[in-house]
């Protein structure tokens, strides 16, 4: 157990430097080093783990076949008028939180139950309104099984795109497959000025 939970730590500091989306050729956008996002999800066998990261995360495990059944996002460092809003789709329930999306550090999926996720949507946007928040994007990918990392069904690395990003609270994964998702990598972005 403490091999699994060390490989999870491991995974969860190194993903971003390893596998983070290159920057655009504009160079319009920056990794947002100041905001720290704090995960806290329930993975199959292991049950609650949680970490962090500068910008960017990854939470999950790959290559063990454990499902990622829930977890909780929060930001610290974020401007004070900022949220982060997140949905998933479960075995059995749909999509949850089932009145709309889940405000970090709300819990969307299931604890104890064995449903698996299989897709995401996540969103920052500025308090107590619908609108997206200026100046700053999240773009997230999940690494599906017998896909691997990608946005969908069609642009992941079984399909020779690992780089495929959704954004904004576009939802990534897939839906009437019947796909677990293993893990969930994001990245929060700033805008150049």
């Amino acid at each position: 157990m403490k091999k699994h939970v060390a490989f999870l730590v491991i995974f969860a500091l190194l993903f971003p430097v390893l596998f983070c989306r290159p920057a655009d050729a504009a160079g319009e956008w920056a990794i947002a080093r100041d905001i720290t996002i704090k995960a806290n999800f329930h993975v199959q066998s292991y049950g609650n783990v949680a970490t962090e990261g500068k910008g960017s995360l990854a939470f999950g495990t790959i290559g063990e076949a454990k499902r990622l059944e829930g977890f909780r996002l929060e930001l610290k460092g974020a401007p004070s008028d900022m949220e982060i809003r997140y949905a998933v789709h479960a075995k059995t329930y749909g999509d949850l939180p089932k009145n709309g999306l889940a405000v970090g550090p709300e819990f969307a999926g299931t604890i104890g139950e064995a449903k698996r996720l299989e897709g995401v949507r996540i969103g920052l946007y500025k308090k107590g309104t619908n609108t997206l928040y200026p100046g700053y994007q999240i773009s997230y990918q999940v690494h599906m099984q017998g896909y691997g990392w990608g946005a969908d069904a069609n642009h992941n690395a079984y399909h020779g795109n690992e780089y495929a990003y959704k954004a904004d609270g576009e939802f990534a994964g897939t839906k009437g497959e019947a796909r677990r998702i293993e893990a969930v990598s994001l990245i929060i972005e700033r805008k150049a000025q």
